[in-house]
Order: structure tokens, then sequence, then C-alpha cells
């Protein structure tokens, strides 16, 4: 398993690097150079969010594949979770700026938790690409951290079109790859949160919005 898992790292490396570095002239293209007729622009951002999905897909293939190998155990310590969400939050609230959207947040002070860093802001990523996704100009998505009787509830709540996001399938070593639009994100979500000790809940309706 360790052996498959390197070969899919180096892989992914290798296919991921060069889209990376295409995706910086033609950010560029798209956002600075007022000189593009709006027919070239458009079909310059439907390559841009297509690069986009390619590295999403082997992002979380890559994440999936880690999760099927069973001796990988996360390394949990002890974390300022809310100076953690405020510095991934701050990141984010570029780009929702950019998309025209708010993202607001109100986050207790001092909550620690025992995570994983590296899996908690991959999900705390899907989750808030997730929000973009399905939502429109104008939209907001509010974050707020809190702590319980020995647990923290970390939410992450939209406007948006409340889209009805499912699990599917769940992960195995059988069934690996969930292969769907709302399905796959969110499978590896789950898996990675239940790595962190967590559980992942989703309420949503349909032109309401959706709260994780």
């Amino acid at each position: 398993a360790d052996d498959k898992l390197r070969f899919f790292s180096t892989y992914s490396h290798d296919l991921k690097t060069p889209l990376s570095l295409l995706t910086m002239p033609l950010e560029s293209l798209v956002v600075n150079d007022n000189r593009l007729p709006p027919s070239l622009r458009l079909q310059l951002e439907k390559i841009k969010i297509a690069i986009y999905n390619v590295l999403r897909t082997v992002g979380h293939s890559l994440d999936a594949a880690k999760l099927m190998t069973r001796n990988r155990r996360s390394i949990l310590l002890p974390y300022d979770f809310s100076a953690f969400v405020l510095q991934v939050a701050e990141v984010y609230a570029i780009i929702f700026e950019s998309y025209g959207m708010k993202l607001t947040t109100e986050i207790q002070n001092a909550v620690v938790a025992e995570i994983d860093p590296i899996q908690m802001e991959k999900v705390i990523n899907n989750l808030l690409s997730n929000s973009i996704k399905h939502n429109l100009p104008g939209g907001t998505t509010h974050i707020s951290l809190r702590a319980m009787v020995g647990k923290a509830e970390l939410k992450i709540s939209d406007d948006g079109l409340g889209a009805a996001p499912t699990l599917r399938q769940p992960l195995s070593r059988t069934n690996p790859w969930v292969l769907s639009s709302h399905g796959y994100g969110l499978g590896i979500v789950r898996e990675l949160l239940r790595s962190n000790r967590a559980q992942l809940k989703i309420e949503t309706r349909k032109g309401v919005g959706t709260s994780v």
C-alpha cells in the first residue's frame, strides 16, 4: 500500500506542477489585462476553471489514497483553534470579495482543539470553496466557532442556492473514489474529520442556504 501511495503521490506532483505554473500567467491575463476582448476573456476564464477543477480532483484523489492506507494515522496535537480558523478566514475573505461575496466571522477566543492542522485546513478550504460555488454575487457566508463541553463546534453557513449535497457512497477499500460533484468532496471531508475525531453535519434548504 505504501509503494502504491508513493507512486500516486509522485504522479500527482508531476501532474499538478505544470498545471499550477499555467494558472499564474492565466490568472494575470484574466484579471489584469483590460485589453482583452470580452470573447477571449470568457474563453480564458473557462480554461482557468477547467485547470482548477483538474487540480482539485487530483488533490482529492491523493487525499482519498492516503485515507485508504490503513497504517497512516493522523497525529493530533493541541492547537489554538480560534487563531487557526481566523487565519484561514482572513485569506478567504479576499477570495470572497473578488467574487462579489462577503465572509463574516464570529470566533470565540481561546478555543483549543486537538487536530491535524494540514487535514483541518483542507476541510475548511473545501467547505469555503463549496460555499462560493453554491452562492451568488452579493451572498454572505458566516463562520462561527464556539467551545462546548468536551468539544468545539465549527459552523460554516451561507445564504446561497441551498444545493442538496449528499455523501453518496462511503469511502472504502473497494470503493475509494466517489465521483460526483458534491459527494466526492464531502466524502473526503467526512473522512478527514473522522481522522480528527470529528463529525460532519449538513443542513440545507433550497433557496435559503446551507450550514455545515
